[in-house]
Parts: structure tokens; sequence; C-alpha cells
């Protein structure tokens, strides 16, 4: 833009002011209904990167914790491809890497030329940044722009490679990387072929193929009698029932919660506001390894239920969690009751 003549200057800046103004209008309206979604719902338009009780990168400590943090940093990137952490909820596809290699079959390009160098050049460093300023949020979605770029560069590869006709052996290479790509697709607890056919065609639900959420929802929803409360140390409350999501602890239980100075007096709080059940899953809180207790982390707020008034009792209905995971208890339910006079005098 330096060297071209002034009229054409006007034109490129006035064309960069359009683009620019395209891009955050149509990104506005992208965002629009996520920002109506949470300022209706919970308060919170700008959740989860800006909130009244706590900011998303303070969230982000809860993700994971310094030793799980360095081993998954150990094994970046193939951790975006065929890693299982807690949180991610998806992979990037193994092609990519399968594919990646079949671009050196292209020989020597300009890379200050190409665009599909400057692309992927742009996703690595993407890719590296959140690496190094957020290493213990794993979940794709939230950078999941750059990792989307990726993809161009191995189509390109592949594309190249079928194009300029090369040896029966590469071909061959290739029916490999898909057979690899599919035993790595469905090598999951929730990815049986079996389950996922039988879910798609509308004759298993989520709870049926796996998914700990669904079935810690539809705990609570079998027990629960209406005007009783759930309180969430977990993100995963979309299986409730819908009298028990509008009743869910909100901004105002919170800030309460956050008022008080001891576990008791949260406890305490809890029961006279009419919370009979905790669901508890990593993003909220932590369970111990037989998942009779649990500590719960929401809103700024922390409640231990291993320091309980002495006439309130914590008891867990459901405790599960995947088999592979060094923690066996994940996500867990667990009701809130007044201890029997019987059992009161017992312990005293």
């Amino acid at each position: 833009m330096g060297f071209a003549p002034r009229g054409d200057r006007r034109g490129v800046l006035g064309g960069m002011v359009l683009c620019c103004l395209l891009l955050v209008g149509f990104g506005a309206l992208a965002v629009l209904p996520s920002v109506l979604k949470n300022g209706l719902l919970f308060g919170e338009p700008l959740a989860p990167f800006v909130t009244k009780a706590q900011s998303f990168l303070q969230q982000a400590d809860l993700w994971r914790g310094a030793e799980a943090t360095r081993h998954l940093l150990s094994i970046y990137p193939m951790a975006l491809f065929l890693g299982q952490f807690q949180g991610m909820y998806g992979v990037m596809s193994v092609l990519i890497p399968a594919f990646f290699p079949l671009l050196l079959l292209r020989g020597r390009v300009s890379w200050v030329r190409s665009t599909l160098v400057q692309l992927t050049a742009v996703s690595v460093a993407g890719v590296a940044l959140w690496a190094v300023f957020q290493p213990g949020v794993f979940a794709l979605r939230y950078f999941l722009p750059p990792l989307l770029l990726l993809t161009l560069p191995a189509a390109r590869g592949a594309e190249y490679a079928f194009a300029a006709g090369r040896s029966r052996s590469l071909r061959i290479g290739v029916l490999i990387c898909l057979v690899m790509a599919m035993a790595a697709t469905f090598n999951r607890p929730k990815g049986h072929v079996g389950d996922a056919m039988k879910y798609v065609l509308g004759r298993a639900t989520q709870a049926d193929v796996g998914d700990f959420p669904a079935r810690m929802g539809e705990t609570v929803n079998s027990h629960a009698t209406a005007g009783q409360r759930v309180f969430l140390g977990t993100p995963f409350c979309y299986f409730l029932r819908a009298d028990l999501l509008a009743s869910a602890g909100g901004q105002d239980d919170f800030a309460a919660l956050r008022a008080l100075k001891t576990d008791e007096q949260r406890w305490e709080y809890l029961y006279r506001e009419g919370f009979r059940y905790v669901m508890v899953s990593p993003q909220g809180g932590s369970i111990s390894p037989d998942g009779a207790n649990c500590v719960i982390h929401r809103g700024g707020a922390t409640l231990d239920s291993t320091r309980l008034p002495a006439w309130l009792e914590i008891t867990p209905i459901f405790r599960e969690g995947p088999k592979h995971h060094s923690s066996p208890i994940l996500y867990a339910v667990y009701v809130l009751k007044r201890k029997s006079e019987e059992k009161l005098k017992a312990e005293s």
C-alpha cells in the first residue's frame, strides 16, 4: 500500500475499512443469540469471558493442576488429535497429521508468496499462543478457528498426491491412514459404532451411550419432587427438568454464599433455601475417590461436604466416571437431608 498511487491507496484503505465493518457486524450477529441467552437466563451476557462472580481466566485454574498441565504440554500437538482429556468433548481428525506429510510431494514452494504457507503459519502461531497463555484449558472449542485452518494444508497435500498420479504404495498408505482414523474415532467411551448408530437412529439416549452429565440429570429428575431445588457444582444442567433448571442457584445465591464465613453456614443456607440436591463435576468442584464427599467451587464460594452442620447429612445417589481416568469418580449427585432425631441422639 505504501508504494501504490494516492488514489489507489484510498481505494485500498476504503476496502479494508469496509471489510472490518462487515466482519464486526456479522460477528455481532453471530454472538447475539449467546449474549441474549446468557443475559436472560443467568444475568451474565458476556459469560464465560466476563462475569460478575468469577472471570473466565480465574475459572481456568479449575481445569487442571500443574502436573496434569505439564503432561498435556509434553504431548502437544498429538493431544489435539488423540487426546481424551476431561472437558475436551471432541478432537481434531487424525487425517490432518496423516495427510500433512503429503505436502512434501509438492517440492519447493515460495514461502513468501504461498497463501497456504501463510495460513498454516497463522494457524500454528494461534495454537502455540493458546498453549502458552492458557495451557490448562484444553477444550478445542475455545481456540477452534486456528485449528480449522490446519485442515487446509492437509487437504491440499491429499489433493496433490492423488492429482499427481503417484505410486500404488502411496494410495495404500492413504488407505491405512483412513483405517487408523476410523479406529481412533471409534475407540472412545462414547464412540462405539453400535452405540453411535443406535443414538443416530433414535434407539438410544445420550445417557445410554455413556454421557455422564445426561445420567446425572436423569438421576435428579427421577428423585426430585416439585418445589425442591438443585445446587449446581457443574455447568452440565441442560438435562434437568424445566422447573429444576428455573430454580437452580443464581447470582443472588452466589452473593449470599460469598458473604458467609464458614462452610457450615453455607450448607445451612442451601438447605434453608430449599436446595435438596447437589450435582458435581470436575468443572465445578472435586470429588473424593470413593465419591462420598465433594468440594464445590461456584460463584466465588467454596463448599466442603466434610464440614456440614451437625444436624445435616449429605448422601451420594449417583457416582460415575470414565474407567480409564486416574480418579474413578468424576460425576456425582448428592442428597441433602436433615438427620433424624434418633441419629442425632446416637451421635451426641
